[in-house]
């Protein structure tokens, strides 16, 4: 549940920000100004702070290391051959889909939601896909040197 308002805030947040701004490169992946904030909101930094944070400071700096660190371990994923599968992205992209519905009483609330937020159904799908295929990725790429 979390993630959803991490991803709504971030998309809507009070006052504008330039969410193209490349804050970083990790081999050909830009590391984005709105995915450090994302991060910091996803990880508890109240909005109005993670929204009028800047590079140099301490929060943002540790969450724009996690966005790196998190890249680099997607292409040492990529390189190694141990993406997530399609069903395993899916199968978790589902789970997390059905965690965000929990917190409203009906479908019709939910999509309400979403689309007073700007989002859709298929748009917050297609975040946590992306969101989702790097932590896996990361994550069976620590765990296939852990076994090693």
């Amino acid at each position: 549940m979390n993630l959803i308002y991490a991803l709504i805030l971030t998309a809507l947040a009070g006052e504008p920000f330039t969410m193209e701004r490349v804050v970083a490169v990790v081999g050909s992946e830009p590391v984005l100004h709105s995915e450090v904030i994302t991060l910091m909101i996803e990880s508890g930094t109240d909005e109005e702070s993670a929204v009028h944070a800047a590079p140099g400071t301490g929060l943002y700096d540790s969450a724009l290391e996690d966005l790196i660190t998190e890249k680099l371990l997607v292409e040492a994923a990529r390189r190694e051959n141990v993406y997530p599968t399609r069903e395993e992205l899916q199968f978790a992209v589902d789970q997390s889909m059905e965690e965000a519905r929990s917190g409203f009483s009906s479908e019709g609330e939910f999509i309400g939601y979403l689309a007073s937020m700007g989002m859709t159904v298929g748009s917050l799908r297609a975040s946590y896909e992306t969101i989702l295929a790097a932590r896996m990725a990361g994550e069976n790429f620590v765990r296939s040197r852990a076994s090693r």
